[in-house]
């Protein structure tokens, strides 16, 4: 089942462009994945500095396979220093008549 993953990166403030140029080798990696149906980055409208990230992904644990390797790659050592509080993740699915 597919699932939508929306993950909410929050920068320092005054950090946000940054934060997105240190994200990009690993957006990069997400939308050539083939497990992934689609990526979306967002601004955050009521907070500037957090990014949207808004993915389509086969099934939650492609997502989460894919995201332990790119942290496994090092992709914190990028953004990790610009970033100003917690990454989260939240699954969601379609309703299919329920």
């Amino acid at each position: 089942m597919t699932v939508m993953a929306v993950i909410r990166i929050p920068a320092k403030p005054g950090l946000r462009a940054q934060l997105l140029d240190g994200a990009q080798a690993s957006i990069a990696k997400t939308q050539s994945n083939p497990l992934c149906l689609d990526m979306q980055v967002l601004l955050d409208a009521s907070d500037a500095d957090v990014l949207v990230f808004i993915e389509h992904w086969r099934s939650a644990a492609a997502h989460q396979e894919f995201r332990d390797s790119l942290m496994q790659a090092g992709a914190m050592d990028a953004i990790g220093p610009l970033l100003g509080g917690e990454i989260t993740t939240t699954y969601y699915r379609q309703l299919d008549g329920e």
